[in-house]
């Protein structure tokens, strides 16, 4: 089987597992859990080059305590101050590495000063929080509303992802790897192109006006079409800078791949690179003009 129907068949596979995954409340919390600690694990592997470490154990455990508590929040239709109770275990986790990873320090060797290594440990240590479990949490924002869990936004929002990544992918393939074609920013991303970019702007726009089409015949959602255009722009400005965001973390540490559970693709971090700067985005603009 070739890279390109490795790449289209795990693809449709996994596109099928998170469709039929967000059908129910409680198996969208199972796929957000799993998703969380594979994606941080691949981070921890790439950056710290360990596994398994109690620290990173301890901050995945953590990350998965807040997407479930935030989770159980919404399904019980508690009060909206009950949110905060979502971040205590990873704040309380993020002390519990300072306070370890520091260790060397209280002992007396303060007059060394602080080793870059423990500040980079800790950060390596707390990146994943901000970089993959807060999209995550934010991800609720948008299958939760006063009636109740509904999964068609969120399931439309990954559709419009997913096709901007493959009309970029396509147009790049077809007309950026051309010589002389203009790359997007090549010390970080060769592959990257223009043409790859338009391509994304111009699929994204079409499954934007088919996604508000469907959803308004099937009565499954009422936003109205500018939304979905803007939304369309956003994925296609932000998942630029997601992609551009993940092709750095990769080049520094070394590593073609974050992982190999998806043929033709890679990792984890590789498939969901685009939607973690993107929800996070969306949220704010569909809260800000009072969509959700």
């Amino acid at each position: 089987m070739s890279s390109l129907s490795k790449r289209i068949a795990s693809g449709l596979i996994f596109f099928i597992i998170v469709a039929g995954a967000l059908l129910c409340s409680w198996t969208f919390l199972a796929l957000m859990v799993a998703i969380c600690a594979l994606m941080m694990d691949e981070y921890y592997s790439m950056t710290l080059r360990r596994r398994f470490n109690p620290e990173q154990t301890l901050m995945i455990f953590a990350a998965i305590s807040a997407i479930v508590l935030l989770f159980l929040t919404f399904r019980c239709g508690l009060d909206g101050k009950y949110l905060l109770f979502s971040f205590l275990p990873v704040i309380a986790t993020c002390i519990s590495s300072i306070y370890t990873s520091t260790r060397e320090l209280r002992k007396g060797e303060t007059d060394k000063g602080v080793s870059p290594d423990i500040v980079n440990h800790i950060a390596h240590l707390m990146m994943p929080v901000l970089y993959i479990a807060a999209p995550l949490m934010l991800i609720q924002f948008l299958v939760f509303d006063p009636s109740g869990y509904t999964p068609w936004l969120l399931l439309s929002i990954l559709i419009l992802i997913w096709l901007n990544d493959v009309g970029a992918y396509m147009f790049g393939t077809l007309f950026g790897q051309r010589k002389g074609s203009c790359k997007l920013f090549p010390s970080v991303s060769p592959k990257k192109s223009w043409a790859g970019l338009w391509g994304g702007v111009v699929i994204s726009f079409l499954v934007a006006i088919l996604l508000y089409r469907l959803t308004q015949s099937l009565s499954l959602l009422n936003i109205s079409w500018w939304h979905w255009l803007v939304m369309a722009a956003l994925v296609v400005v932000f998942g630029v800078f997601g992609d551009l965001f993940e092709s750095l973390l990769k080049r520094a540490c070394n590593v073609k791949d974050s992982g190999n559970i998806m043929p033709g693709h890679g990792g984890l971090l590789d498939r969901f690179d685009t939607m973690l700067f993107v929800i996070p985005v969306i949220v704010l603009y569909l809260k800000m003009v009072c969509v959700i």
